[in-house]
């Protein structure tokens, strides 16, 4: 399969997507060196404080890509149970956008800790989920757009559950939009069908580009939008 670079500017908005590396450690979650169940360079924290109870293991069935998901499936109805990653490093007065694909049967908050001098910190819910409200035993796509104060020095992300049941989470990105977003576009020998059905194969190698951002803010634009590219040796092709 070849590929084509594209620059994503339309209009009044731009995608918040970009070729830049991803700042956290194995956001694949593909391995558990220690069998701790948790993914290596995450930790797991149990509130048992507040009356959480959890456990933890990588799962090889249910997943969005690579070989593993992280899984945490909280047994209590009380308290935080939740795997995070730490001292991840951070500009000032920057632009960062988070991502990650969640499956959820309990409500599940989405985190980044933005910690500044004197170990004070900002956080960001960047996505939520309750229990019988459309994303059970769904995955979604959940993405936000941050901005650093102008003290940050480092990050925390955390998936939190705070019910009980089971919630799963893949491909988590955390990466710096200070350059124009571009992407990388596959293309393919036949080109899809113009019907707004996204079932043809040609699309399921396309990358989800979301959020979409009004252009020249760090706002996302609304109403929330996905979509994908594919390209022929002669015609770009959009869905959203």
């Amino acid at each position: 399969m070849r590929w084509l670079w594209v620059w994503l500017l339309w209009g009044t908005v731009t995608v918040a997507a970009a070729l830049e590396p991803n700042l956290l450690t194995n956001g694949g979650l593909e391995g558990d060196a220690d069998g701790d169940g948790v993914a290596d360079g995450w930790v797991a924290e149990v509130h048992r404080h507040e009356g959480g109870e959890g456990t933890f293991a990588l799962d090889a069935r249910t997943k969005v890509q690579g070989r593993f998901s992280q899984r945490i499936t909280h047994t209590s109805e009380r308290g935080w149970v939740r795997v995070s990653q730490t001292g991840i490093p951070a500009l000032p007065n920057a632009r960062y956008l988070f991502r990650c694909w969640v499956k959820a049967d309990c409500r599940f908050l989405l985190i980044v800790y933005a910690f500044r001098n004197g170990n004070q910190y900002d956080t960001f819910v960047v996505g939520t989920g309750d229990k019988g409200r459309g994303t059970d035993q769904e995955w979604q796509l959940v993405a936000g757009v941050i901005t650093t104060p102008s003290d940050a020095r480092s990050f925390k992300v955390s998936l939190v559950t705070d019910s009980q049941g089971p919630a799963w989470v893949d491909a988590v990105e955390l990466v710096l939009l200070e350059r124009p977003p571009v992407t990388l576009v596959p293309t393919v020998p036949t080109p899809p069908v113009l019907d707004g059905d996204l079932s043809d194969s040609c699309w399921q190698n396309a990358e989800p580009l979301t959020p979409f951002l009004e252009l020249g803010t760090p706002r996302t634009a609304q109403p929330p939008t996905v979509a994908r590219l594919v390209a022929t040796n002669t015609h770009l092709f959009v869905a959203f």
